[in-house]
């Protein structure tokens, strides 16, 4: 119902189409049909749905015409453009009654609106009449019970994916329930289970109550972060230990070696040289040693990354720089041109004054002759005509000097014109100078920056070179699968048997001297210290915070659609917001679980998608307001508004430098921007589907994108299809890979979590749910 104020002009416009056509058929007034009834007005329950469909698509905090917002008492009785709209305890004194009677112009709602609103009915506008006559009171805040339903058991669908940075881990948000899995093997480590969603027929618990629409996982994989309606969980890795006093006798090896034999009786394990070794069980001969550090490799993995990305950074600053350089150049020159402009002026404005003074000196001498002309006692002999000559001299020398000023005016402006232009040409000088000293400095640094990169990087790579060192200890975990090695860092390393490659590492901070298979897949560890230690092979993820909640103070308003960590895993951003309304981002600490800004209404649609960029300074979204915005995390400002997709913004992505965002839409298309401008470079099209999430591949040049087809574009930086990924039936809702491009995941409506290696179009791995 909106309340237009009609200016001077609308209303000559109006007049003028009346003359031309004649008024429009009068609008029969809707009769008021008041309930028979004393009880109080509920708003949020009776008044908000009748006003849903014909009168807030209009006048909402996201869309207010006439700026007009009916959502709550408050914001009817503030009004819009013609004051207020109701009028407590006078209903038929208020305007919103009056347009909506269709007593008053504008009558509400317009005639052929675009959102195909009706006008109210007699008993909805008796009901209307009521509540503003009882005081337009809001309604009691109450706590509304969610009557929750158990979604149907095969209903499965993938609606979020996450990797670890290193690869080592794999989750998916599959119905409401989070499924983990370790990608070397594809073995279930679990699922996520709060207590407190314990079914009563003693099924296991639940992850959410309603569907995961969002998963993200820290770079290391110690926390792992789920998104419910109203409420996010944090779960934080470990791998159970349990202290007892020694293991079963049978476990107990009749000597002191360190030798183990797995079920197949043909290999061996043992430390020689501070090397955990494999070698045929029977001839000793060398199989292999157990060398390569996961740990180790995924540090020199981010090192090489930093590297780039700081590269990316000095190759920016010394760009700023050289802009900037130019630009105090071109002020110097302007700066110079101003005081040739300003010099010239002022001879030209010295020589009119110059000639002003000469001109004027003519006139008064003119003056003086009329003067003399008119004193006829000294000058007894002037004629009427000697009079009339010097009276004309006068009027003639006037003349001469009003058009002498008149030509001075001219100059003067010149003159003042170059004096502001010279003197904002030197502020802008001395400005630029400055921020030019700023801008050396900046780029001095990042290249300081980039130097100590390259120096971490290359010691990492001599960390990962020379891999696990210093083993205590080494033997086979139940079932022959697995090799587990002590070393003396206090670290276990978990290897494949089959071909020695790594699996895992239990940060076990213990230096462990015997090793034993147990049952369940745990081991028994005989440690100096700590005595006999059972561990479990098999990390878990517990539950540790939970933020929000279902009840109506939740920072949340609705489901958590998004969630991103930073790099380093000190920081948590939550997107999330009320369809059609509003769209918010919450940024929280894990460690804590503590709420650390928020960034409010920065769509106005729910938020669909977070990243932040590798420096972290940075954070892209991507919302169903068809909008991806960044927000500088320092200041929680939105600092680019990125329009161009005519449909939801699906998926966010950085290139690893920085330099390029990605975004994928429910317009089919995929657009490639430079954050630094917020100008688009590159859009891929040729989708015949939505475009639901895009990821960067090792490098600036190419990404995955996934969408409803029966495969994952592998798209280059100009966003041409150069490769892609098979093996899909089904429509793709989400889409995760390694910084390094050696492992990718998808997942999609028929609920199986597949997972591909570089290089190998078919996936590598089929999860289905267990």
């Amino acid at each position: 119902m909106g309340i237009r104020f009609y200016n001077l002009g609308l209303a000559l416009l109006v007049l003028a189409a009346v003359l031309v056509r004649g008024d429009e058929p009068a609008r029969t007034v809707i009769p008021i049909v008041r309930p028979n009834r004393s009880d109080k007005v509920d708003f949020d329950r009776e008044i908000i749905p009748m006003l849903r469909g014909n009168c807030l698509p209009c006048h909402n905090k996201t869309t207010t015409k006439a700026d007009l917002v009916l959502e709550t008492p408050a914001e009817m009785l503030k009004g819009g453009e013609s004051g207020p709209a109701i009028a407590p305890g006078k209903a038929l004194e208020s305007l919103m009654m009056q347009v909506s009677t269709h007593e008053a112009k504008p009558r509400m709602p317009p005639k052929e609106n675009k959102v195909n609103a009706v006008s109210l009915t007699p008993e909805q506008l008796g009901l209307l009449a009521l509540w503003i006559d009882q005081g337009a009171l809001a309604s009691p805040k109450r706590e509304e019970t969610i009557a929750w339903q158990a979604l149907p058991e095969n209903l499965n669908p993938i609606f979020s994916v996450a990797l670890t940075e290193n690869g080592r881990y794999a989750a998916c948000g599959r119905g409401n329930r989070v499924d983990v899995y370790r990608t070397q093997d594809g073995q279930f480590l679990g699922r996520l289970s709060d207590p407190a969603l314990t079914a009563s027929n003693g099924a296991p618990a639940l992850t959410h109550r309603d569907e995961v629409h969002s998963i993200a996982f820290s770079a290391d994989g110690e926390w792992l972060a789920s998104g419910g309606y109203r409420e996010a969980k944090l779960w934080r890795r470990r791998f159970p230990i349990r202290s007892d006093t020694e293991p079963p006798s049978n476990l107990v090896p009749k000597t002191n070696s360190l030798l183990a034999l797995n079920e197949r009786r043909d290999l061996a394990v043992e430390v020689i040289h501070g090397v955990a070794v494999l070698s045929d069980a029977e001839t000793k001969r060398f199989a292999m040693g157990l060398t390569r550090d996961l740990d180790a490799e995924a540090v020199a993995a981010t090192a090489r990354r930093n590297v780039v990305a700081k590269r990316a950074d000095r190759d920016r600053r010394q760009a700023i720089l050289e802009g900037a350089r130019k630009e105090l150049e071109s002020q110097r020159e302007r700066v110079k041109k101003a005081q040739e402009t300003y010099t010239a002026a002022a001879k030209e404005v010295d020589l009119r004054e110059t000639r002003i003074g000469a001109v004027r000196k003519k006139e008064d001498e003119a003056g003086i002759a009329v003067l003399k002309s008119q004193w006829t006692t000294l000058r007894p002999k002037l004629t009427e005509d000697q009079k009339k000559s010097a009276t004309a001299k006068l009027e003639e020398a006037r003349k001469e000097t009003a058009k002498a000023v008149e030509e001075a005016k001219l100059p003067k402006q010149k003159l003042e014109a170059a004096r502001i232009e010279l003197e904002l040409g030197n502020q802008t000088v001395d400005r630029l100078q400055g921020e030019l000293l700023a801008q050396h400095w900046r780029r001095q640094t990042a290249e300081t920056e980039l130097v100590a990169a390259k120096a971490g990087a290359s010691q990492a790579e001599k960390t990962a070179e020379t891999g696990c060192r210093d083993a205590l200890a080494a033997g086979f975990a139940p079932g022959g699968k697995y090799i587990v090695s002590s070393h003396a860092d206090g670290r276990l390393h978990v290897w494949r048997a089959t071909d020695g490659s790594p699996v895992d590492t239990i940060p076990l901070k213990a230096a462990i001297t015997q090793i034993l298979p147990g049952d369940f897949g745990q081991v028994w560890l005989k440690s100096g210290t700590h005595g006999w230690l059972s561990v479990s092979l098999q990390p878990e993820w517990t539950l540790a915070h939970t933020l929000g909640s279902e009840k109506s103070d939740s920072p949340f308003a609705d489901q958590v659609t998004a969630l991103a960590f930073r790099a380093d895993g000190t920081r948590l951003a939550a997107g999330s917001g009320e369809p059609t309304r509003t769209g918010d981002i919450t940024v929280w600490e894990p460690v804590s679980g503590r709420l650390l800004y928020s960034v409010p209404a920065l769509h106005s649609d729910t938020v669909l998608a977070l990243a932040f960029s590798p420096d972290g300074w940075s954070l892209a979204s991507g919302g169903a307001d068809r909008f991806a915005r960044i927000v500088d995390t320092t200041s929680a400002k939105a600092t680019r508004a990125l329009e161009g997709h005519t449909g939801h913004v699906l998926g966010v992505a950085w290139s690893p430098d920085g330099q390029r965002l990605a975004t994928a839409g429910a317009d089919s298309v995929v657009k490639l921007w430079d954050p630094q401008t917020g100008e688009k470079a590159k859009q891929a099209g040729g989708f015949s589907k939505e475009v639901t999430g895009v990821s960067y591949l090792a490098g600036r040049d190419r990404l995955v994108a996934a969408s409803g087809e029966n495969e994952l574009r592998v798209l280059n930086e100009n966003g041409e299809k150069v490769d892609s990924f098979k093996g899909l039936n089904d429509f793709t809702y989400s889409v995760g890979t390694t910084p390094d491009g050696k492992w990718i995941v998808a997942g999609g409506q028929d609920g199986v979590l597949r997972i591909w290696q570089s290089g190998k179009p078919e996936p590598v791995l089929q999860l289905t749910n267990q």
